[in-house]
């Protein structure tokens, strides 16, 4: 089976420096969510911006937006975090990754529009993807976590096999753009019902 992106998402992540920061995957990602999401679809998505301690701002995560459902514009409906590559190598860094996604979650449930019964998120570290889904009724987030922080002793909480598929390999690359295409078809059926 092979990769789905075209040249220009592919050359995208082979430029991607070894040491780079969440930027560095801006245009890698961007260039596979333009391939993924046609242009006058109705949907649209935009980086999100973190302010840093120095004052400047990061984009490390973007939202996907059905542009209207039942009367309300740009409503959120999916999440994709950005994390550096070397992210994967400490469970502090993955810790920190999976509480952004719980966090942007709990932040963006009260525009998630009415009747869409799950969320889906994805966490990717580098090119190692976590995928993610937020039952809206409840709040319940899929995968759990592990285990809380231990006062004692070290526990891997998210374990860097929980990131097993990669957005350059076939597998993961369609299941990517399947959770993409499967809210946005989602979306489409709960506007057609508005």
């Amino acid at each position: 089976m092979n990769v789905p992106w075209n040249n220009d998402v592919l050359g995208a992540f082979d430029r991607i420096p070894a040491h780079a920061v969440e930027a560095g995957y801006n245009i890698p990602y961007t260039l596979a969510l333009q391939q993924i999401i046609p242009r006058n679809s109705g949907f649209s998505f935009m980086p999100q911006y973190t302010p840093t301690f120095d004052g400047t701002e990061l984009i490390d995560f973007v939202v996907i937006y059905c542009n209207a459902i039942g009367g309300r514009r740009y409503t959120p409906i999916f999440i994709l975090e950005l994390k550096p590559a070397s992210h994967i190598n400490y469970i502090s860094t993955r810790e920190a990754a999976d509480d952004q996604m719980r966090s942007q979650f709990q932040m963006l449930h009260p525009y998630f529009p009415p009747g869409l019964l799950t969320v889906q998120g994805i966490s990717a570290i580098g090119t190692r993807l976590s995928f993610y889904k937020y039952r809206v009724s409840n709040g319940a987030i899929t995968p759990a976590r592990i285990a809380a922080r231990s006062q004692h002793y070290v526990n891997n909480t998210v374990p860097a096999t929980n990131r097993g598929d990669d957005i350059l390999d076939a597998e993961g690359a369609n299941k990517f753009i399947h959770a993409i295409h499967a809210t946005m078809e989602r979306c489409v059926h709960l506007a057609a019902a508005h």
